[in-house]
């Protein structure tokens, strides 16, 4: 019965996920469809002729209605077929296996450093709440979530890279020279850290400080129970639940935050592909990585759904 339920749950969680990719694709076309401005007039400028033009409209198929371009895309979505640049004539796949050697590291090397930072530090703030320390954390952690990311970006760089010479102001060397390509990253994986431990911080904090007076972590003191243990055992689990899941969705932040500082940073990811095909106006490169990165979040928040089951200590057995 249990592998019954657990097949079902499985199927209804891939259903989910087919109708709201589906939905998601819906929106983005219909967006991206009414935003003003021509890609093939962009492509070739505003002196183009009017047969350059429609012949360059049939060749990128938009001279279909739009009905029949979102048919002819879900298909090539079905097939695993991504498509071609209009900007570049390159195919989105090839655009994307370069630009995700660099965002995939910059966004580990983020996700990492605000785990390691927000999650002991939160402790220690809902340890000492009362204390001087205790408070000046709290008050430091919501000065940095209202920090813009590219102002903190370009003050990493101002200290950082102009000042101290530590690290590189910009650029990426490739992987070719690991040291010098994993120092290219430092700074821009600490600006989109920073205001992300925040957050970890403050939400540790306050699961923390929510489950103190429950009664299981009464019932562990009164059996005599040191602090540490209390502490992983019986608190650190149930805090991690809502650690968890505001994790997951920090993802998105971290994309979208990686826009800004990849273009700070001048790093050709894929923030910066994003932007580029914002401004060339390059809709199947917007479509294609908009639905792939819609895939993304809403599978990792599958992933942090069933691990939160697996780490809540409720439904384990004692």
């Amino acid at each position: 019965m249990d592998a019954l339920t657990t097949l079902r749950s499985f199927a209804s969680r891939l259903l989910w996920l087919a109708l709201a990719l589906l939905a998601c694709s819906a929106i983005t076309f219909a967006i991206l469809d009414i935003l003003p401005g021509d890609p093939a007039r962009a492509m070739l400028g505003m002196n183009a002729t009017d047969e350059a033009l429609t012949a360059l409209h049939a060749k990128l198929g938009l001279d279909r209605p739009p009905m029949m371009q979102y048919l002819a895309w879900l298909d090539d979505l079905a097939h695993l077929r991504l498509g071609t640049s209009m900007t570049y004539d390159i195919p989105v796949a090839q655009l994307l296996s370069g630009r995700l050697a660099i965002t995939l590291p910059l966004a580990a090397g983020a996700m990492t450093i605000a785990l390691s930072l927000g999650l002991p530090f939160g402790a220690i703030a809902a340890r000492r709440r009362h204390r001087a320390d205790g408070v000046m954390l709290d008050a430091a952690a919501q000065l940095l979530q209202s920090v813009p990311d590219f102002w903190l970006g370009i003050a990493l760089v101002g200290i950082f890279a102009l000042h101290w010479r530590f690290a590189p102001s910009g650029g990426f060397p490739g992987w070719a020279h690991p040291a010098a390509a994993l120092g290219a990253l430092v700074l821009p994986a600490l600006a989109l850290a920073l205001p992300q431990a925040a957050v970890l911080m403050r939400v540790m904090r306050s699961a923390l400080i929510s489950i103190e007076p429950q009664d299981f972590i009464r019932s562990a003191r009164a059996r005599g129970l040191s602090p540490a243990r209390i502490f992983l055992r019986h608190a650190l689990p149930h805090a991690l639940l809502p650690v968890l899941t505001i994790a997951t969705m920090q993802i998105s932040f971290l994309i979208g935050g990686a826009v800004v500082v990849e273009t700070v940073f001048d790093l050709p990811g894929l923030g910066r592909m994003l932007f580029d095909a914002v401004g060339n106006h390059d809709l199947v490169v917007l479509r294609d990585l908009v639905l792939l990165v819609a895939a993304a979040i809403t599978l990792l928040s599958m992933l942090a759904e069933w691990l939160a089951t697996r780490l809540d200590p409720r439904g384990q057995p004692r």
